[in-house]
């Protein structure tokens, strides 16, 4: 009896676990056409959260579709950004070419993977990156912890420098055409909204 309880019990869990974690297909076009928009700012002051500095360097707007998500929760940075997302726009947002591609996360770096390049490499660095998601409250948070893979997405806020403990910078990019060590963008996330 208990058995069979917990078979179904499971069963349907892992239904309503599948259901609400799939990716989300669009067929074939672009659904972010938009650049990201980044502005300089030296108005807004630094402040604080969870023990460490927050330093705005610039504006910035994105509407992009989540070509990944990875949840931290044991490095050093998870206690202020415990979510990075791999954002593609333009041609990274059709599904055509990211058919062709495999897309991975680990230790805060974002890395891809085709066999058939539906793109040139430069045109893939620049209109995908991985960013560093630091949520403005814990509706935020719990909105990027639900977000599905193939979404689309409207972030507000600033690139941002983190201080760590006063003993550890972490620096954002501020270029969409970098690749590797520190080109990564550090995202004090504002507003959030799923299109």
């Amino acid at each position: 009896m208990f058995k069979h309880l917990f078979f179904w019990i499971f069963i349907v869990s892992g239904s309503f676990y599948y259901i609400d974690s799939r990716p989300v297909s669009h067929g074939p076009g672009i659904v972010a056409p938009k650049t990201p928009v980044q502005r300089k700012t030296v108005t807004v002051k630094s402040f604080e959260k969870n023990d460490c500095k927050i330093v705005p360097k610039a504006k910035f707007h994105i509407e992009a579709r989540v070509l990944s998500k990875e949840w931290y929760f044991w490095d050093k940075q998870s206690d202020i950004s415990p979510y990075d997302l791999v954002l593609g726009w333009g041609p990274m947002s059709d599904e055509r070419n990211l058919s062709f591609m495999y897309i991975e996360q680990s230790d805060r770096f974002y890395s891809w993977k085709t066999t058939h390049p539906p793109l040139p490499r430069k045109e893939i660095i620049s209109h995908s990156a991985n960013m560093h998601m630091i949520p403005a409250n814990d509706l935020i948070k719990d909105k990027l912890g639900k977000l599905r893979v193939g979404q689309v997405v409207r972030i507000d806020g600033y690139l941002a420098d983190v201080d760590i403990d006063y003993s550890f910078t972490w620096a954002t990019s501020l270029s969409r055409t970098d690749e590797g060590k520190g080109s990564s963008e550090i995202v004090w996330v504002k507003n959030f909204k799923v299109l």
